[in-house]
């Protein structure tokens, strides 16, 4: 299911990796499961594919730190979780990886899934801040699903900023 294949984007301020195709039902189900019904055991499906996935890519040293996508405080308030946690909890147990919320919204957006690439750059223009500097060098910025790579992008670019060298995105899909 996983395809072990290293995805750049020229000029891109993090390096993408999607463990598989936001296509496959199986995938979408576990996703819709956890992110809108609550349903926090299908995290743990989720977080071992991207294990999978990340295994295949050999990026991982053991000197990184993930840090989940985080959700605006309404969005958190309403959900009452954020499902990219979750997932990052499983994935740091499994790979031995510290799990550190350094990244927060810094306002609120519109919800992505009805905007154009250039909509979504908009809105999220300078929506992240860091809370305090990650603890380490390389950080793994972890979500459920990547479309454009808006969200990634100024999530990596805030990261950058507060002195980060490396991003690696892991997402569990690709849309």
């Amino acid at each position: 299911m996983a395809d072990n294949r290293r995805v750049c984007h020229r000029d891109s301020p993090y390096l993408l990796g999607a463990a598989c195709d936001y296509s496959d039902p199986t995938v979408r189900e576990l996703v819709l499961a956890l992110k809108f019904k609550g349903l926090f055991p299908a995290a743990r499906p989720l977080a071992e594919l991207l294990l999978r996935y990340s295994e295949g890519l050999r990026i991982l040293t053991g000197r990184e730190v993930i840090v989940p996508l985080p959700l605006g405080p309404r969005r958190l308030r309403e959900r009452g979780y954020n499902q990219a946690e979750e997932i990052a909890l499983i994935f740091g147990k499994g790979s031995g990886l510290p799990v550190s919320n350094v990244l927060e919204r810094s306002r609120e957006t519109r919800p992505q899934t009805d905007l154009g690439a250039e909509e979504r750059e908009r809105n999220l223009s300078g929506c992240f801040r860091l809370r305090e500097t990650p603890p380490k060098a390389t950080v793994i910025l972890l979500d459920d699903v990547t479309t454009s790579g808006a969200t990634l992008r100024e999530a990596a670019l805030a990261l950058k900023r507060g002195g980060v060298r490396r991003v690696i995105a892991l997402t569990v899909a690709k849309a």
